[in-house]
């Protein structure tokens, strides 16, 4: 937190450096104040830098092509890197965008589903395209895994695509 120079420190700061100082006193606070800080105070045990990461791999989904993990689970959240269409003996499947999005599609569900997890728990994507041209296809295909509560995204064209595909995507899931 950054000092303010020639101003003195507010409540709010006073009180974030008690907390990180793990030495507050809550006296002066609302009842309602006193709950948001002590559940803020479980919220940073619970998730702090010694938070388990675990690398997820799966036989049933294209194993990586480069110096990064098919999946990481980081406390109860799913970090699924980026699937394009690769079977999962790592042949690229080639065809129109259709073709390529069912098979990124049947590739992040073999991820999820080597932890248990299925469409349901995802609650962020991100789509990469090779031309926003493709957008309509791929919404239709990847609105299907989603009939309801469909999770966040972001969707965007870019320059390139590993091995040139049209689609790349990546998922955030969690347990």
């Amino acid at each position: 937190m950054a000092e303010r120079v020639g101003f003195e420190p507010t409540i709010r700061e006073n009180r974030i450096r008690d907390f990180q100082s793990r030495s507050f006193d809550l006296s002066d606070t609302t009842p309602r104040e006193a709950l948001l800080w002590l559940k803020l105070a479980v919220l940073c045990s619970r998730h702090n830098s010694s938070m388990d990461r675990t690398v997820i791999s799966t036989p049933n989904a294209p194993g990586a092509i480069g110096p990064y993990s098919q999946a990481i689970r980081a406390g109860d959240f799913l970090f699924c890197s980026g699937q394009i269409p690769l079977t999962p003996a790592g042949e690229l499947v080639e065809g129109d965008v259709s073709a390529q999005t069912e098979q990124v599609m049947k590739n992040i569900e073999a991820l999820l589903a080597s932890k248990g997890l299925g469409f349901a728990n995802i609650v962020k994507t991100t789509i990469f395209l090779s031309d926003m041209a493709h957008f309509a296809t791929v919404n239709e295909l990847y609105g299907k895994a989603f009939p309801a509560n469909p999770p966040a995204r972001s969707t965007v064209a870019v320059a390139g695509l590993p091995k040139n595909v049209d689609v790349e995507i990546e998922v955030l899931a969690a347990f």
